[in-house]
């Protein structure tokens, strides 16, 4: 029966783009003709919209690396994702998870994600995952603006020495 409200959802998703797709072409269509008139825009909004969260193809992340697949979800969803959430769409969406059984996979991916700090966020408060992106970026760790530091000073004295 989910398989039927996935189908749903999809067509539905198909549907609403293609509406978009259309208002975007007419409000770009009425800003031409004020311009002819010489008339300023009525829309300032003419850029694509795109629905967020559309299902994946059924091969979209096969063969492709864990942290690239999960990326992608991430960003098509505009969104943070629990791992139970990551899991379901990677699977539906072709991704080869390792291990014995579903318990396993989940725990993998959710140490892989706790892995990857420099791409993914982990939001403690609603137990999901998120790309840096969605929150203006990954802060800075102190022994990274240790390193920074220390590597340019290196640089400055291997400039005044001739090296």
């Amino acid at each position: 029966m989910s398989e039927n409200y996935r189908k749903a959802i999809e067509d539905l998703e198909r549907n609403l783009q293609n509406q978009l797709d259309e208002i975007g072409d007419t409000k770009k269509a009425i800003n031409l003709l004020c311009k002819q008139l010489g008339e300023p825009p009525r829309f300032d909004d003419v850029a694509k919209e795109v629905v967020k969260g559309s299902s994946a193809r059924p091969d979209q992340f096969f063969n492709k690396p864990l942290a690239t697949a999960v990326r992608e979800y991430l960003q098509m969803r505009g969104a943070a994702a629990t791992v139970d959430e990551i899991y379901d769409a990677l699977e539906r969406g072709g991704f080869e998870f390792v291990g014995k059984n579903e318990a396993i996979k989940k725990r993998g991916l959710q140490i892989s994600l706790s892995k990857s700090r420099r791409i993914f966020a982990y939001l403690k408060a609603s137990d999901t995952f998120g790309l840096w992106d969605f929150y203006g970026g990954r802060p800075k760790d102190e022994k990274e603006d240790e390193n920074e530091e220390s590597a340019g000073e290196n640089a400055e004295t291997k400039t005044k020495n001739g090296e």
